[in-house]
């Protein structure tokens, strides 16, 4: 008989996992606990099936012991092949040997076969589960106490006989001496110190692998190192950035500001000039036409009292007594002539305030395209803009925490199942964390909505174009 392969849809650790076995000698190295005892006794019990006991102890109760750790199907398939045909066994353990399914079938065909019967290995291999146990099937802490076994004493009976016992022994001596001599020759050329250089050969080169591992390994650890030290120069780097991207925008903050300073002191000077110029003509501050008006009749009033003064009356004396009230005297002519040349001083200055603020509106006009905002609706709308600290999804998120906190001790402390809880808490915490960035984004749209309505495009950190254009605002209503 010859294993071909098996599959194990749940014995013990394993769990739906195959093994293909070779045509000579199959061997399985693996970390303890991986399942290398538990293969074993999985081929075991393919064959022989297990039994019932009452026995608490789990080595000496295997269905006990073998059930699947992770649930599901207890049981699985073995591939044998004999005289050149191939079966497949089928079994699936239940709680008692009693609800056991065996089946087999012919690989080939899948066609179910009754060749044999529920105890194949005994009908295979001629010895007992007690006998394969003792000789084939060397388990983990298996005893190595010799005990008579009926089943194996009779198969040996067959295979010798017990006239050929001596005999036998005698060649088996004779083949054995002959073998250590072919193997160990002297000199040591033998194959036996062929194998014992190859090894030793073979020693070296793991000493030289084991070497290049702990070399492997602290290279690992240097470049473990260096990725610290590159993630903690990237971290620097991005400080760096956004400390440049800060001192940019204050040094943009500070030539707005130098800009607003020199405006407003240019503000102040218009201002004070105005007054003066209040002050000099009284409530009512003529216009430019007027002044222009005021000057001609300075100029022809100057030009008639050079005239009368050399002429001494007649026509052009009636002329000036008709622009003039009766009585009025050169002293008070003087008076007019001094206020015609303010006049004319302040028009100049007229014409520029008036060129400022018609350059004003011009800008506001470029500013706010559509329509001239108040102080008030800037400053609501840049409330808006500001990032709130406590928003209305927080309620939830803190919830969230305490449910997800309370379902990881409740699981560790009471009863796995309450790990659900976990999945319900980080819920609430993304359900809050969603409604905040509802709330941001409703928040954000109404500024961009109001920023639209005044024809404003939406470019940039929207807390300070609000506050530049409330600063442009506040200067065009002072002027």
């Amino acid at each position: 008989m010859r294993l071909v392969r098996c599959y194990i849809q749940g014995f013990g650790v394993l769990h739906e996992v195959e093994y293909d076995f070779s045509a000579g000698l199959s061997c399985f190295v693996s970390d303890n606990g991986s399942g290398k005892t538990t293969l074993a006794a999985f081929i075991r019990a393919m064959l022989y099936g297990i039994g019932d006991t009452r026995k608490q102890n789990l080595d000496e109760n295997p269905r006990k012991k073998y059930f699947p750790w992770s649930g599901g199907g207890f049981g699985g398939s073995l591939s044998i092949e004999l005289a050149d045909k191939q079966y497949t066994i089928e079994r699936l353990f239940g709680a008692k040997a009693s609800e056991d399914i065996f089946t087999l079938r012919d690989t080939v065909s899948g066609q179910v076969s009754d060749r044999y019967g529920a105890n194949i290995g005994e009908e295979i291999l001629g010895i007992d589960e007690e006998g394969f146990v003792r000789t084939v099937f060397l388990g983990e802490g298996a005893s190595h106490q010799v005990r008579h076994n009926p089943s194996v004493a009779s198969r040996l009976s067959d295979a010798v006989g017990s006239d050929g016992d001596v005999g036998d022994y005698d060649g088996a001596i004779k083949r054995l001496d002959e073998g250590r001599k072919f193997y160990q020759k002297r000199g040591g050329s033998g194959e036996i110190a062929e194998l014992a250089a190859t090894i030793s050969g073979i020693r070296a080169a793991l000493d030289d692998i084991e070497r290049e591992k702990e070399r492997v390994r602290l290279l690992e650890g240097e470049l473990a190192g260096l990725e610290a030290q590159r993630e903690s120069r990237r971290q620097a780097r991005l400080l760096l950035e956004e400390r440049l991207g800060e001192i940019g925008r204050e040094k943009e903050r500070a030539a707005h500001e130098r800009i607003y300073r020199e405006r407003l002191e240019n503000l102040e000077g218009e201002r004070r000039l105005l007054n003066s110029k209040r002050e000099a003509f009284g409530e009512a501050i003529p216009t430019v036409d007027e002044i222009e008006n005021m000057r001609e009749s300075w100029s022809e009033g100057r030009r008639l009292r050079s005239e009368v003064e050399h002429s001494g009356g007649g026509d052009d004396y009636l002329r000036l007594s008709r622009l003039f009230a009766p009585g009025t005297s050169f002293e008070e002519l003087a008076n007019v002539e001094k206020g015609a040349r303010e006049l004319d001083s302040d028009r100049g200055a007229a014409e520029e305030i008036r060129e400022n603020r018609d350059s004003e509106s011009k800008r506001m006009a470029e500013l706010f395209p559509a329509k001239l905002p108040t102080e008030e609706e800037i400053k609501e709308h840049l409330q808006l803009t500001k990032r709130r600290r406590v928003g209305p999804g927080l309620l939830p998120m803190i919830f969230g925490v305490l449910v997800a906190i309370i379902g990881v001790v409740t699981g560790i402390l009471v009863n796995p199942v309450m790990y659900v809880f976990v999945g319900t808490g980080i819920a609430l915490v993304v359900l809050g964390t969603s409604v905040n960035a509802s709330s941001e984004r409703k928040r954000r749209d109404r500024v961009i909505a109001f920023l639209a309505s005044l024809g404003v495009r939406c470019e940039g950190d929207l807390a300070e174009l609000l506050e530049g254009k409330l600063k442009d605002l506040e200067e065009y209503r002072e002027i």
